[in-house]
């Protein structure tokens, strides 16, 4: 587990440095870190979109997503791959 956190980290600021970002939201996504599974307002600052936006995004199929009850979960890998496919 400890490899796979490791990993994370690394792929996550690597992200980061190719990204236009402020540090408050630099140092915010890198809290964000810990959590095993994102929610729409995490994916929201990590993107900075709109809910508007996060919500046609799983309409259009564009970030994968399950639910617990009505609200959407996001899982680390599915953000990265966003990340890296955004900075394209």
């Amino acid at each position: 587990m400890e490899t796979q956190d490791h990993e994370l980290l690394q792929r996550l600021q690597a992200i980061m440095l190719t990204m236009n970002l402020n540090e408050h939201v630099k140092s915010k996504m890198m809290k964000l870190r810990e959590k095993l599974l994102l929610n729409n307002s995490d994916i929201e600052l990590i993107f900075q979109i709109s809910p508007k936006t996060l919500w046609r995004w799983r309409k259009q199929k564009l970030i994968e997503y399950f639910e617990i009850g009505p609200t959407p979960y996001y899982l680390w890998d599915e953000v990265l791959r966003k990340l890296k496919e955004r900075k394209r």
